[in-house]
């Protein structure tokens, strides 16, 4: 492997450790708003760069949902979440 796919990798085993962890969180804190908008940038990054499977997908569209219908409504990411959710959550 050369050096530009090894950074793939390590980007990649990152964002997977980092969707684990906030899954972690959400495991002990199922409410915690903060770690679902977590969820979904690690989940979205991971989308974005080496795709997600079925599960992950209906996770990061799980994670909208909660946020929309049970989060902050003043939450200034609520806009963001609203447009990627209307996308589709794809």
């Amino acid at each position: 492997l050369g050096p530009q796919d090894r950074r793939g990798g390590e980007a990649e085993n990152l964002l997977r450790d980092a969707v684990r962890r906030v899954n972690l969180a959400l495991a002990a804190v199922p409410s915690s708003a903060d770690a679902r908008a977590v969820a979904v940038l690690a989940l979205l990054f991971t989308r974005e760069s080496f795709g997600l499977d079925a599960d992950a997908s209906a996770r990061f569209r799980g994670h909208l949902e909660w946020l929309l219908s049970s989060g902050p409504k003043t939450h200034v990411q609520r806009p963001v979440w609203e447009q990627l959710l209307r996308d589709g959550g794809r």
